[in-house]
């Protein structure tokens, strides 16, 4: 077998095979006595039947297993040799071997770009100090409260007003005055200024008193979750039932213990202090990190496969999928008119792994089994999932390899960190005192897990599902 190799840019190979007229006919002879080993026809013992009747009767099951035979022993051989580390699927174009004539055939792939890493020992970073004081707390707590509130009838006489939960029977009507089917309700609770509907149909609300009914014409956003009504103006008719406000609980000891348990505001207090230290230092360390790599990668320029391009717009494009599917139905056209964002984001993603996974190589590190069985262990954590479950699909669906790539990135990702010289700067202040009092929703949530943990993966990445069902595994993302 002869073989050349052409670049055709800096990260696709095509590879043009010749395997002689001999090698063929070899790979016939050995494919007919494979098919003449096990066949049994009339007339002849198993094993026994002539190989030109075998040519005859099955030739097009001996060809393609002679070009099976050859190709698959042409790629070994040629990867044994020159090592390409290739990063998409390998295509292939030739046809169909002819006995006496030399097999010529072509490969194309892609494989990971080369280039030169930057110096980044001692590379300065700066990362906000981690900073709790009073005021962020009592937001928490307020937000916890707020959480905890009970909704109770209104007593005074006032207009609906944002915070209050309205119970509602709306339905949408057409030209005649039907109902439009999908988008009718009795009963309905909605509280008020959470974002849960639209201005206008709130402002209709707004405009009623409990026991009273309206019928009004309103405009449908265009990126409205019904598809059916996207953009569209139609008459509603809305009827507020009951009007109630939500009344938080005091901050008490049984306040802390519906909260998370807690023996006492105090221990609740600290608690969340505690965890909202450790949610801004790892959130701190991730801001740096990203930094530090977006000035590693102003450094370095190279080509970036198609195919991982291919791969992450898959990714990216189901996380928005998710994302916007939450309250309905995705619509029609909503992902497709952010093809241009996408990519940009799904090049940049891959460009990000190829650049960790060239720091991975210079550094040596390694991915073992026990980081891929505790990866994940952590997964089945996360997703509530039995741990062979995980185990099983990922294998199943050959993920393992690319889940291998990201536990590598992660421990790229810590050690350009570890090798940096952050400088400590204070963090962004929204009034010149105290950082900004924003408030986790792990914190916030109000469990003892919620409050004590953080997340599983502190030091890894954070960013949306990936390609991996139903164990949705977190893509870099610094």
């Amino acid at each position: 077998m002869q073989y050349a190799i052409e670049d055709l840019n800096p990260v696709k190979k095509k590879i043009t095979v010749t395997v002689p007229a001999a090698e063929v006919g070899k790979a016939v002879d050995e494919a007919v006595s494979s098919f003449r080993s096990s066949l049994k026809l009339d007339g002849f013992r198993r094993g026994k039947v002539p190989a030109a009747l075998v040519m005859k009767r099955f030739n097009s099951e001996v060809i393609r297993q002679t070009t099976d035979k050859l190709v698959q022993e042409s790629i070994r051989e040629i990867m044994d040799k020159d090592s390409f580390n290739i990063v998409s699927g390998v295509d292939y174009d030739g046809g169909l071997p002819e006995p006496g004539s030399d097999f010529i055939y072509t490969l194309a792939f892609e494989v990971m770009p080369e280039f030169e890493l930057p110096s980044y020992e001692g590379l300065e970073i700066e990362q906000e100090e981690t900073v709790v004081n009073a005021s962020d707390i009592d937001a928490t707590v307020l937000k916890m409260r707020q959480r905890l509130a009970k909704a109770v009838p209104l007593l005074e006489d006032r207009p609906p007003k944002d915070g209050d939960v309205a119970v509602l029977d709306f339905a949408a009507l057409d030209d005649t005055g039907n109902v439009l089917a999908g988008f009718k309700a009795e009963g309905f609770s909605l509280t008020l200024g959470e974002g849960m509907s639209f201005p206008g149909f709130e402002d209709l609300i707004k405009g009623l008193a409990p026991g009273e009914e309206k019928e009004e014409s309103l405009a449908f956003p265009e990126k409205f979750v019904h598809a059916d009504l996207a953009g569209r103006t139609v008459r509603m008719r809305v009827k507020l039932k009951e009007l109630m406000e939500k009344i938080p609980p005091d901050e008490d000891d049984a306040f802390a213990q519906e909260a998370g348990n807690f023996e006492s505001t105090a221990k609740m207090r600290e608690s969340l202090r505690e965890s909202l230290l450790r949610n801004r230092e790892e959130r701190n360390r991730a801001a740096a990190q990203k930094r530090l790599l977006d000035k590693l990668l102003e450094q370095v320029e190279f080509t970036v496969p198609q195919a991982m391009i291919e791969s992450q717009t898959t990714a990216v494009r189901q996380e928005l999928s998710d994302i916007l599917g939450v309250s309905g139905t995705v619509p029609d056209g909503e992902i497709d008119a952010m093809k241009d964002e996408i990519r940009q984001e799904a090049e940049k993603r891959a460009k990000i792994r190829i650049f960790l996974l060239a720091v991975a190589k210079k550094q040596g590190l390694t991915a073992s089994a026990q980081d891929i069985d505790l990866r994940l262990r952590r997964l089945a954590r996360q997703s509530g999932q039995e741990f062979k479950t995980i185990q099983q699909y990922y294998v199943r669906n050959h993920l393992v390899a690319g889940l291998t790539d990201r536990i590598l990135a992660d421990k790229a990702m810590e050690e350009l960190y570890s090798k940096a010289r952050i400088v400590p700067v204070p963090p962004a202040r929204a009034d010149g005192d105290s950082a900004a009092p924003e408030t986790d929703d792990a914190v916030a949530g109000g469990t003892d897990d919620a409050v004590a943990g953080g997340t599983d993966d502190a030091q890894g990445p954070a960013a949306a599902p990936e390609e991996a069902r139903p164990a949705a595994e977190q893509e870099a993302d610094y």
